[in-house]
Parts: C-alpha cells; sequence; structure tokens
C-alpha cells in the first residue's frame, strides 16, 4: 500500500541525476521491479509540471540512456511529477533538508506523508551538518518524527560520508545520537567502514622474474601507440589480441605476450605475477600515497626512468580486465591533482642581472634562504611594474620585518626615468629625479652602502604616506604609471591571482590529454571528455564552472587566431581572420556557446559570435592578458599614415611624435570599443 517507508535527505542541490537514475536502476532494473515505488520531491521538480512533462525531459539525458539503455520511458513505479506523489505517496521519498520544512509546513504538500509508516532515516554527506546548520537539521528531524508520531528507537538511520575519520568511533556515535535523536549500538557495531582489497590474483602464487624499468617503458610506448590509434575502441577482442602481440615482438618482449578469447582477462594473467605490479598494488591497498615522483622511488629504487616506468605499468594495469560484469581493473589506479593559487613570491636580488634579479621563491612575506635574503615582489594594480618590499633596521635592508622600530620600503625593481605627479592642492607638478631617491645596499646581506659600487645594487625608492588611522605608511603612487590605487590603501599589491587561475589551467591541459570516450559523439564539448573538479566549498565550485569555461574558450579562440596568423603569412583583416580562425576550430571540433541556452550555436549565428569574441580580444583595453600584450599578434590601421601625413603637413614642427601620437589615438579608440 502507499505510504512513505524510507526518507533519503540529501543536501541542498548535492543530488545530481546521474545518482537519481542509479538509484532508479538498482530498484527496478537490478532488482527486477519488486513494486517499490520512488519519487524526488525536490526543487528540480516543478509544481506545474505533469508526469508526461518531466518524462520528455528524463529520457533524452545521458545518465538516463545510460542507466536505462534502449528503454524509451521511465518505469511506471518512478513517480515523477508532485502530483503523483501528492496523490500516491512513495515508499522511498528523496529529498533534502528545506523541502522536508515545506511538506511540513505547507498544507498542499501535507498529503505527502499521509499514511506514512516511517522505518528508515538517510543522511547523505553527514560530514557537511555542522554548526548552525546541524542544530537546526536535528530539529527538523525531531518535528518530523512528532508530526508522524514516530516512537524512539523505531527507526533505522543511516548517515553516510566519504570524509569521516573511522578512528574517532565514539565522536562520531555521539554526534549521530545528537543529530538524529535516536540511540545508537556501541561504536564497533554503529560505524560501517569500508575495506580495500587487492586483486585476488595478485595474491595467487608465486611473483615471477622482475622487469626492468627499459621495459616498462616500452610497454607504456605501446599502450600508448595503441590508444592514439584508437585500437581499444574495437569489440573485436581476437584482433586487439593480435595487434598487441605483434607490437610486443617488434620491442623483443616475449614475455608480455597474451593469449585467449578476452583481451583483459589475458593481459591480466600475463600481469599478475609481476613484482612490480603487486608492489604498485601493496602501496595503493592502504588508501592515497606519496606523490608520484615518491612512489616512482620506492617501486624502481635509484633506476633511471622510474617514473615514465611506474606511468607505464599503471596504464597497462588499468587495461587488465576480466570480462566478468562489473569486474575491477587488475590495478584499479587513480591519479589525484590538488591545485591552489600562487600565494605571493620573493626575488632573489642581484647586482649583475639586467632585471636586478636571479631566482624566486612562493609564499607569503620575505625569507632567508641558506643565509641570503628573498624579498616580497609587489605589483601595481593598474600596470604591473614590479617593486620589492624591504625593512631597514639601520644597518641593513631586511626580508620582513623583525621589530616594530624596523621601517618599511619599497624599492623599484626595474630602472625607470622620472615621472611628473601632482603635488599639493593647486595641482603643481613636481619633478623629481630617481637619482635623488635610490637606495644602496647588498642584494645578499642586505647592508645598506653609502654609494653604488661592486655588487652594490641601486634601487628607486616610492615615496609613501603615514595613514592616521592604521599609523602605517604606505606607497603613494606608482612611479610608473601615477596610479594612485583608488579603493585600496596602496596602489601595490602581492603577487595573488586567486586559485581559479592556476586550476584552470591545469584542468584544461589535463583535460586535453584524456583520451576520448569510446564511442564518442564528435558533436559533444571536447569530444565527451569528463573532468571531475572538486572544491574546498560549494560556492568555489559554483564559481569556478563559468569561470573554467570562459578561460577554457578564450584560449582556444587565441590559440586558432595564432594557428590561422601562423597559417595565412601575411596582414589580414578581421573578417579574413574570422574566416581562418573558423576553420581552424571547426577542425579541433570546438563548439560555441552563448548565455541563451545549453545547445552550441549553429552557422551563421555561431561565425556572428566568433566574430564578436575575436573583436573583443583586441579590444580588451589595458589588459594584459591578451595575444598584443603577449607580442604574439600586432595590430596596424589600414590608411593610418594618410592621417599623420595630413598633420605633419599642419604642423611640421611636431612631425616627429605625430605617428606616435597618431597610434596612440587610434589605440586609444579602439581599447574603448568607441
Amino acid at each position: 500500500r502507499p505510504g512513505v517507508r524510507a526518507i533519503l535527505v540529501y543536501p541542498l542541490n548535492a543530488l545530481a541525476n546521474d545518482q537519481m537514475h542509479r538509484i532508479a536502476r538498482l530498484l527496478f532494473r537490478d532488482l527486477g521491479d519488486p513494486g517499490i515505488t520512488l519519487g524526488r520531491f525536490t526543487g528540480q521538480v516543478s509544481s506545474s509540471a505533469s508526469r508526461q512533462d518531466v518524462e520528455n525531459e528524463l529520457v533524452i539525458t545521458p545518465t538516463f540512456q545510460s542507466n536505462f539503455k534502449d528503454e524509451s520511458e521511465a518505469p511506471k513505479n518512478w513517480l515523477l511529477s508532485r502530483p503523483e506523489m501528492l496523490n500516491t505517496p512513495p515508499h522511498i521519498l528523496i529529498t533534502n533538508y528545506a523541502m522536508i520544512e515545506h511538506i511540513l509546513l505547507l498544507p498542499r504538500n501535507r498529503r505527502l506523508l499521509k499514511d506514512a509508516d516511517l522505518r528508515w532515516i538517510v543522511l547523505d554527506e553527514i560530514h557537511t551538518y555542522t554548526g548552525a546548520q546541524a542544530i537546526e537539521v536535528a530539529f527538523l528531524l525531531r518535528k518530523l518524527k512528532a508530526r508522524l508520531g514516530v516512537i524512539q528507537g523505531k527507526l533505522h538511520c543511516v548517515g553516510s560520508s566519504a570524509s569521516l575519520v573511522p578512528k574517532q568511533n565514539k565522536d562520531l556515535k555521539i554526534f549521530a545520537e545528537s543529530l538524529f535523536g535516536e540511540p545508537f549500538p556501541d561504536s564497533g557495531k554503529a560505524i560501517i567502514t569500508s575495506k580495500r582489497k587487492i586483486h585476488p590474483l595478485l595474491e595467487d602464487g608465486d611473483p615471477a622474474e622482475s622487469t626492468e624499468p627499459a621495459d616498462w617503458q616500452k610497454i607504456g610506448d605501446i599502450v600508448a601507440k595503441m590508444h592514439k590509434e584508437r585500437m581499444f575502441d574495437t569489440d573485436d577482442s581476437d584482433d586487439l589480441i593480435d595487434s598487441w602481440n605483434d607490437a610486443i615482438d617488434d620491442a623483443g618482449l616475449s614475455k608480455f605476450r597474451i593469449e585467449g578469447s578476452h583481451f583483459g582477462k589475458a593481459l591480466t594473467q600475463c600481469l599478475a605475477r609481476k613484482p612490480e605490479l603487486r608492489k604498485v598494488a601493496s602501496k595503493l591497498a592502504g588508501g592515497a600515497v606519496p606523490p608520484f615522483e615518491e612512489l616512482a622511488k620506492r617501486i624502481f629504487p635509484k633506476e633511471a626512468g622510474a617514473q615514465d616506468a611506474l606511468a607505464a605499468l599503471i596504464s597497462v594495469g588499468l587495461l587488465a580486465k576480466e570480462d566478468t560484469p562489473g569486474a575491477f581493473p587488475l590495478l584499479p589506479a587513480r591519479y589525484h591533482m590538488a591545485a591552489s593559487g600562487v600565494e605571493g613570491a620573493s626575488l632573489f636580488l642581484s647586482a649583475f642581472d639586467s632585471e636586478n634579479w636571479n631566482d624566486f621563491v612562493f609564499g607569503r612575506g620575505g625569507q632567508i634562504i641558506n643565509g641570503v635574503s628573498a624579498y616580497s615582489l609587489l605589483v601595481c594594480r593598474n600596470c604591473g611594474e614590479p617593486y620589492v618590499e624591504t625593512w631597514d633596521n639601520g644597518r641593513r635592508l631586511l626580508p620582513r620585518r623583525e621589530y616594530d622600530r624596523d621601517r618599511r620600503r619599497v624599492l623599484r625593481l626595474l630602472p625607470g626615468g622620472a615621472i611628473a605627479h601632482e603635488d599639493g592642492d593647486e595641482g603643481e607638478e613636481d619633478i623629481s629625479s630617481p637619482e635623488e631617491n635610490l637606495i644602496h645596499f647588498n642584494p645578499e646581506t642586505g647592508e645598506i652602502a653609502e654609494a653604488s659600487g661592486e655588487n652594490i645594487l641601486s634601487l628607486e625608492e616610492a615615496s609613501m604616506e603615514k595613514d592616521e588611522e592604521e599609523h602605517r605608511f604606505y606607497v603613494k603612487q606608482c612611479l610608473y604609471c601615477g596610479y594612485r590605487g583608488g579603493y585600496f590603501a596602496e596602489p601595490l599589491t602581492t603577487i595573488y591571482p586567486g586559485d581559479d587561475a592556476l586550476a584552470s589551467v591545469t584542468a584544461q591541459t589535463l583535460l586535453e590529454s584524456l583520451p576520448p570516450p569510446v564511442q564518442h559523439d564528435e558533436q559533444l564539448p571536447m569530444k565527451g571528455r569528463n573532468l571531475l573538479v572538486f572544491a574546498d566549498s560549494r560556492q568555489d565550485a559554483a564559481f569556478f564552472a563559468p569561470f573554467f569555461e570562459r578561460a577554457s574558450r578564450d584560449q582556444a579562440i587565441r590559440a586558432a587566431v595564432v594557428c590561422a596568423l601562423e597559417k595565412c603569412g601575411e596582414n589580414i583583416d578581421v573578417r579574413e581572420l574570422q574566416d581562418y580562425t573558423w576553420r581552424e576550430l571547426q577542425r579541433t571540433g570546438f563548439q560555441i556557446y552563448d548565455r541563451s541556452g545549453p545547445n552550441p550555436l549553429r552557422g551563421e549565428p555561431a561565425r556572428d559570435r566568433l566574430l564578436a569574441l575575436i573583436v573583443a580580444e583586441f579590444c580588451t583595453g589595458n589588459s594584459r592578458v591578451s595575444l598584443e600584450s603577449f607580442g604574439l599578434v600586432a595590430v596596424e590601421y589600414e590608411n593610418a599614415h594618410k592621417i599623420s601625413r595630413y598633420l605633419a603637413e599642419k604642423f611640421p614642427q611636431h612631425e616627429k611624435v605625430i605617428q606616435p601620437f597618431v597610434r596612440f589615438l587610434l589605440d586609444l579608440i579602439r581599447r574603448s570599443r568607441a
């Protein structure tokens, strides 16, 4: 009979469609349709949508098609619309804590709990319930049980998470009892954990003879070549085995020949006794392992090419998979890459280098490494002019402050000319010479000198003003562009590009390195490659997705523009550049999207959008990240020489500056998008 028996609670917006479809597949296909009904009552299901409306959108999603192959409609006991669920409440209700509040609060939703005989409550991602949110959810569960008249001890309560520490069993038990408001047995029975197990074949029989790293590298080259030639896409296992054995014979690695009717199973039998593979599996059995380089040293100690050999070993171990449904590879390895932004940089200064520095280290604040000072790098927020931050104790310039009496001094890293800046209320210009503000010091020890000399570095000091509220001295203005900082305390800042920029470059490089999936759709972005990205918070993840998409698009278009210009070999106008770039992007299968919808643009709308993006690339104002600012592309103006000639006739006394002045004006018009 209808009536809610179990409630599965997910964090807000955490339940992805593929999870939902797997739950439904488990109930309605893998378990043979036992008559259990399922319903998802979340904000993703519109209150006005009918079953047909939801089903029409559902059956065309890739995750539904992968979980319910060859089926054109959803199972009948999957309740899709809100009216269905309100009229005949599902046995299993999937929702989130915000919707439970709505169900209890709004009269129109109370029918969902009619005839409920609640036996199970499952909270997914239980580690997310902390602080005030945990208190609110705890009271919400108590309110739900009170509404349904559930007595204590009747419910089965489950909390699932992949981020809890099993060793804290006692604390976890107390936490679960406080959250659910239900008693739990002793921690040994209440906490259920998983344990990684090595493939049985890796523990069967004695190890075979060792394989040299050079031979593993050859195996890696064979695997890479077969991937590149898409040999693993075939369903003909006999043909794949023959191709493998031919490549093995050519490489002189007869001990890696395989026999059988299934490639993965035959490869499993061949590799299962390799001692290096068993050693890697043993290291991976405990979970995450040290960095890849460290693992390579442990598997191939003191061997040249250890990292290449390990990469090859893992790549072939992933291919060794038996033909049993649901079987795991012989070596189910997974690479994890962590990316975080650069938080500051420090420079080792040099009196003998043209740019006054010869090395750098990452990290906040100045540092002293092996007795040598590394000074914190600052840049102008407006123009990017580099400076270094020092602290003067009367004898030396230190890379970091040691005592309160140390005086902050900011020095311009590169030599520059004089700059005119306003001084006073009357707007009078004060022209100061850099020589008047030079600081002379030994860049290695920081010792201040009276004048320039051997191994003495002379840098221009930026003038500073005292902030009366903070009682700190700040740089008055940039010595190069005159920028004063606007809303900021000073125009200079440390090097901090944020996490998104570095992560997007890393993710893009990794994504391009992945092989396209078998039977991929050429129309899909990146030919159907998938990449899962985690962030420390949902907000970071939400902002990263559009940032990554935009950065990836811009880099692809920039690369296509450079390729187009290189192939053309001559000056072209914007319309011609659009045509060349369009053909280059089409060759790589690149898709152009607009904010108006999720589908790629086609035909003229796509070409128009590309033209707009190309024009935007060359109208970026003073951006330091563009093809033009990197010196990869030059922009010229047709007939600009006629303007210069005309002005030269009008103002012959200024003939030398007219051409650059005209160029400056035209650049200003273009970069202002006028």
